[in-house]
């Protein structure tokens, strides 16, 4: 995943540049997640979670 080394975790500092990042993602998802809904839709097909193998 990105590139990183398997079983290795790296801690980086806390900044608030970070909730400014969150933020701005959980306002992008609730939106994608609301054009889904508008749609009928009640599925979202583009989260990536499982890949097919």
């Amino acid at each position: 995943m990105l590139g990183l080394p398997k079983g290795e975790v790296f801690l980086a500092p806390w900044s608030e540049k970070w909730e400014e990042e969150y933020l701005l993602e959980k306002k992008m998802i609730i939106q994608i997640l609301f054009q889904f809904f508008q749609a009928g839709l009640y599925t979202v097909p583009i989260t990536g979670a499982k890949q097919k193998g």
